[in-house]
């Protein structure tokens, strides 16, 4: 809504008793007041304002409200993106239409195309606003040299990426406490430039190669090897083995002193001469 005021403009002051007409259909002014006009109007459109107050030359003026562009952020903020990442989109007003390379989308949203893209904001009513990103080829492994099954605390680890990157390799190291186990929080271990990447697996956890914010491998190493597969096989039948051994002893102990077998003296009537 906006107010409409005539003002004197030499004096500064306010006209009294003026009326006020647009497109030339007179308005009134709002209750208790002589010089105050409510008027509700439209983003875009073009009003014909007429002033008219004893004394003073008639005021006609055209008017119009223009819209603000709605502000908009994507995160993560980067100069490029890459195929398959996700991106979050913000926006300073509700109930806001994305588009995505004039494809509605709906935020968070995983990039599904290559090149330069923009992406749009609009709502009726508001100003649309629009940024391009660049999106390239996702960064991928070619070849390691340890499968990831072989993973393993004391393995060197090299990795080829099929496109020159800064890259960093990142540990959530596992840990165990009395009744608690998670990881802690990732700390970087490597990193370097180019398209190969190397490493040393010195901890059990998460170990994630990365370019920015963006995560090519993600690999959880645990002790392992054939060893634990054993265990793991064999621990249940030890288990239960353990359960009947102890079951026997409690049957054992628990028995009545006196029953069972055993050697015995029968007594026998000596025969006379």
């Amino acid at each position: 809504q906006t107010i409409i005021q005539l003002v004197d403009n030499k004096t500064s002051s306010l006209v009294g008793s003026p009326e006020i007409y647009v497109d030339a259909v007179r308005i009134f002014p709002i209750n208790n007041s002589e010089n105050s006009f409510p008027l509700i109007m439209e983003v875009g459109k073009n009003y014909e304002i007429r002033g008219v107050s004893s004394g003073y030359s008639d005021l006609i003026q055209t008017i119009n409200i223009t819209s603000q562009p709605i502000e908009f952020s994507i995160s993560p903020e980067k100069e490029k993106y890459f195929f398959g990442e996700t991106i979050t989109l913000s926006s300073s007003l509700t109930n806001v239409t994305y588009l995505f390379d004039n494809e509605i989308i709906v935020s968070p949203f995983s990039i599904n195309k290559i090149g330069d893209i923009t992406i749009k904001v609009v709502k009726e009513g508001s100003m649309t606003s629009s940024k391009i990103i660049t999106i390239e080829n996702a960064i991928t492994y070619t070849s390691c040299s340890e499968d990831f099954d072989k993973w393993r605390k004391g393995k060197k680890i090299t990795c080829g990426l099929n496109e020159n990157v800064s890259w960093s390799v990142t540990l959530e190291e596992y840990y165990k406490e009395k009744d608690y186990e998670g990881y802690r929080e990732p700390i970087t271990i490597s990193s370097g430039e180019g398209n190969y990447v190397d490493f040393s697996i010195d901890k059990e956890g998460w170990y994630k190669i990365k370019t920015g914010e963006y995560s090519i491998i993600s690999q959880n190493v645990t002790r392992g090897g054939l060893l634990k597969k054993v265990w793991d096989w064999l621990g249940y039948w030890w288990i239960a083995l353990g359960g009947v051994i102890i079951l026997v002893l409690f049957l054992i102990l628990k028995k009545p002193k006196g029953e069972g077998s055993g050697i015995v003296f029968a007594p026998q009537q000596a025969q006379g001469d």
